[in-house]
């Protein structure tokens, strides 16, 4: 959704990338839910402008209205820190951030590891590293390393810091 104001060049709703899609019936309710992102956050008001510009396009679009519903909720929003990271491109966004992750090993076995993500790979099969993190009160990370292909990971999430 490229848009281009002549004064202030691209807009930010041109950076936008979509994560997830989720439609829901929340009693009685349906949501649809667009989760967006840009590689440098998302505003309130991005989110905002584009919710409006997604509703006027699926006002103009008779093959968008017979997939929704009459009346439904439409959510525009960042994916936050409590969704996990979908794309590849979010890990890129997040080097050098804690991550929670959740991976299955080659024997089929789930682990939790929290750690720094010091690099993402992209090549074939794409790979992050952490920095594993040895003292859970202080958070801080050792000199062990952990290298995972991206298709062991079962979730990852940024962790808060302060």
């Amino acid at each position: 959704m490229l848009e281009h104001n002549r004064e202030e060049g691209y807009s930010v709703e041109a950076e936008l990338f979509l994560v997830e899609v989720l439609f829901r019936n929340v009693n009685g309710t349906d949501h649809l839910e667009v989760y967006v992102d840009t590689d440098s956050g998302v505003t309130v008001d991005a989110c905002a402008r584009f919710s409006r510009k997604l509703s006027e396009e699926a006002d103009r679009q008779p093959e968008i209205q017979d997939l929704l519903p009459n009346r439904f909720r439409l959510d525009v929003s960042s994916p936050g820190l409590s969704r996990p990271l979908k794309l590849e491109r979010q890990y890129r966004k997040n080097i050098g951030r804690l991550l929670r992750v959740k991976y299955k090993d080659s024997n089929d076995v789930y682990h939790v590891v929290t750690g720094r993500l010091v690099d993402f790979s992209e090549t074939a099969p794409a790979e992050l590293t952490l920095q594993c993190v040895t003292n859970r009160k202080t958070k801080k990370a050792e000199a062990e390393h952990l290298t995972l292909s991206l298709s062991q990971i079962v979730e990852a999430t940024v962790e808060v810091e302060f």
